[in-house]
């Protein structure tokens, strides 16, 4: 899943510590109930690349991994669930700071 705000907006709510949650609670439940992997990388996720030492310069996303098609499709169902749950608090925020919200807060890339 990609996010499609602006950087500034990413920052300002907080999104990649939202997506991982308070001591990583949402990647840890993700994990638990469907053995699925969530890493949040790109700009604004503080994840340092190990080849440049630095974010990688594509947009704020979480990418999911799975040994199995059914595990994937559960934690795209779990992820999904809090990702509109993130949406609502996004659109919020964007109403208590009076700026304009985005179309879409993010777009699934997964075939």
């Amino acid at each position: 899943y990609v996010f499609a705000i602006p950087l500034w907006q990413a920052k300002q709510f907080n999104l990649a510590q939202r997506l991982i949650g308070h001591s990583g609670e949402h990647t840890r439940n993700l994990w638990l109930a469907s053995k699925c992997k969530a890493r949040v990388r790109g700009m604004g996720s503080k994840y340092v690349e190990q080849r440049t030492g630095k974010e990688a310069k594509i947009p704020l996303q979480i990418n999911l991994s799975a040994e199995s098609h059914e595990d994937l499709a559960l934690g795209m169902r779990l992820l999904g669930s809090l990702l509109e749950e993130l949406a609502e608090q996004f659109a919020q925020y964007c109403r208590t700071a009076k700026i304009c919200p985005p179309r879409r807060f993010y777009f699934c890339t997964s075939p």
